[in-house]
C-alpha cells in the first residue's frame, strides 16, 4: 500500500505570457504545493506511514490524503479538509 499526502494552497496567482489568455493574471484554488508518496508497511492488522509536509506561508491551506495499492491509480481510502 502506499500513502499519498498532499498539501494544497489557495488564491495561487499567475501571469500568463502567451496564448489567448496572455498578459492576465489568473487565480487558482487547491494547487498542490507540496505532495509525498511514502511506502506503508503492515503492522498487525494495519497499515502504517509517516510523512512531513513543509507548511507554506499561506494562512489558509488544505490537505488531500489518500491510500492506493501500490503502482495502482485508484484510491482505496481518501479523506481531507481545510486548517
Amino acid at each position: 500500500m502506499a500513502l499519498h499526502v498532499a498539501l494544497l494552497g489557495p488564491d495561487v496567482q499567475s501571469r500568463v505570457k502567451a496564448g489567448e489568455n496572455r498578459g492576465r493574471e489568473l487565480r487558482h484554488d487547491f494547487v498542490v504545493l507540496s505532495h509525498q508518496e511514502k511506502s506503508m508497511s503492515a503492522a498487525g492488522d494495519y497499515f502504517r506511514a509517516d510523512a512531513i509536509l513543509p507548511l507554506e506561508g499561506t494562512p489558509k491551506n488544505a490537505l488531500a490524503i489518500w491510500v492506493n495499492e501500490t503502482g495502482k491509480l485508484e484510491p482505496t481510502q481518501a479523506t481531507g479538509g481545510l486548517f
